[in-house]
């Protein structure tokens, strides 16, 4: 069984990144726990949620171009048990790239795959 995983990067407050994605903070913590979920904020400004299973930032994407409006966003998808990943930038409520590594591409398939 391989690792599954979920990024969200924004300069959003962590209360208002809950809020935007239908969570509830449930506990504050001295240091990142190693299951289930975090959010925490970084001294830059930016705040940072994991999700450490087969939750994907894709099913909150409005939500996620939502938060990105006057700011940026960035998401990232791993999938180690069918060899896949994906990272998107949000910018003022659009996606603005994407990157996608599929490694079980078809034959004559391209692996990775650019967008922005």
């Amino acid at each position: 069984m391989g690792y599954r995983g979920d990024y969200l990067l924004i300069k959003q407050s962590p209360e208002r990144i809950a809020s935007a994605l239908d969570l509830t903070v449930l506990n504050k913590a001295e240091s990142v726990p190693h299951s289930g979920a975090w959010i925490g904020r970084l001294k830059n400004g930016w705040t940072v949620f994991v999700v450490d299973h087969a939750v994907t930032c894709d099913l909150q994407e409005n939500a996620i171009r939502a938060l990105s409006k006057g700011t940026c966003a960035i998401t990232c998808s791993v999938n180690e048990t069918v060899m896949s990943s994906q990272a998107s930038g949000y910018v003022d409520g659009l996606t603005k790239w994407q990157i996608t590594n599929t490694l079980d591409a078809a034959c004559g398939e391209e692996a990775l795959e650019e967008q922005g």
